[in-house]
């Protein structure tokens, strides 16, 4: 069952016009599985839009960088100090038209270079339900469809923000300002039909994102289930899953799409056994293996962000002449 008819299948879509309006949330323990993760390297502020200008400053300090000074009131000063190898910072100001800039932002060191991700979103309720939209990318618009995320419901789930999303088995058109401070649905009126998602796991999904082509219409899965989506050419989008300590992410890979035809149901399965793919070079008798290794099920959706039981993958060279395992290991810095 996806997403939003698991949330929604006590409500009934409405048929006319729904519009509300949201707030900013900052989130300073971020805990939301979102599709995708987007880390940016911090280059002389955050891009969040305020009655200052079109960023909040920030800018590294100290010895080697160490600290990373960020103007949280959108003064033109900076005036917090972020310690270590990461922190949160909640950046506060007021836009040209006097709404509230309320955004939260996750920052981490890495290397020689700060780099920011979200930790906000925009909450209410839309026809009395908990709706909540996610700035993935961190580019202080709500409104990348197919970008940034959505969830329709109590849930740390994230799909992807989309045109179109489901409400009680009917679809229904999304909008969403730039701000992400209004939303509205209306019923949506083109051909439809369904898929019928599962997934073969021995981890825990979280979320599996399935989108049309253009990106712009997206729907979220927690489990096996059927959803009516309108017709069109889908693929796997995004998507997060773990085992114990371990997690990886879903992405397109090598994926061909399926086809949603009007009435009629589609299988889209996934998971199954998973075939690694890399390269590698042989020079007389010794051989060579590129580091890069990737992962892909059963549709040729690709595993990214992960590293098998946190280890590469153990790699044996066989005597083809004859037939048994001459040499084998793992990639050392691994």
């Amino acid at each position: 069952m996806s997403l939003t008819i698991c949330i929604l299948a006590a409500v009934a879509a409405p048929s006319d016009a729904v519009t509300a309006t949201l707030e900013p949330r900052p989130v300073p323990r971020w805990d939301y599985a979102t599709p995708r993760e987007v880390w940016s390297k911090v280059d002389g502020g955050i891009p969040v839009p305020h009655k200052g200008g079109e960023r909040f400053l920030a800018h590294a300090d100290g010895p080697d960088g160490i600290f990373l000074m960020v103007d949280k009131d959108g003064d033109g000063q900076v005036d917090e100090k972020v310690k270590g190898v990461g922190g949160f910072v909640a950046l506060r100001a007021k836009t040209s038209d006097g709404k509230d800039v309320h955004y939260g932002v996750r920052f981490r060191k890495s290397g020689a270079n700060w780099e920011y991700s979200t930790s906000s979103t925009m909450t209410g309720k839309v026809a009395g339900l908990p709706f909540t939209v996610v700035d993935i990318d961190g580019n202080g618009r709500w409104n990348d469809y197919g970008v940034d995320g959505l969830i329709i419901g109590k849930s740390k789930n994230v799909g992807f923000l989309s045109k179109v999303v489901s409400l009680r088995d009917e679809l229904m058109n999304l909008e969403v300002s730039e701000d992400g401070t209004d939303v509205k649905l209306t019923a949506f009126e083109g051909e439809t039909g369904s898929i019928d998602f599962s997934i073969q796991t021995k981890g825990k999904l979280a979320v599996a994102t399935v989108s049309d082509l253009s990106g712009k219409v997206s729907f979220a899965f927690e489990k096996s289930g059927k959803q009516v989506v309108p017709v069109g050419k889908y693929v796997i989008s995004g998507g997060f899953l773990s085992k114990g300590k371990e997690q990886a992410r879903l992405a397109t890979g090598k994926m061909q799409s399926i086809e949603v035809k009007t009435n009629a149901d589609t299988s889209l399965a996934i998971g199954g056994t998973v075939k690694a793919d890399f390269r590698f070079e042989v020079v007389g008798d010794k051989v060579t293996v590129q580091p890069k290794v990737h992962y892909y099920g059963q549709a040729g959706e690709e595993y990214i962000e992960w590293a098998p039981d946190n280890q590469s993958p153990k790699l044996t060279v066989f005597d083809d002449r004859k037939k048994r395992p001459v040499e084998s290991g793992r990639f050392a810095s691994c």
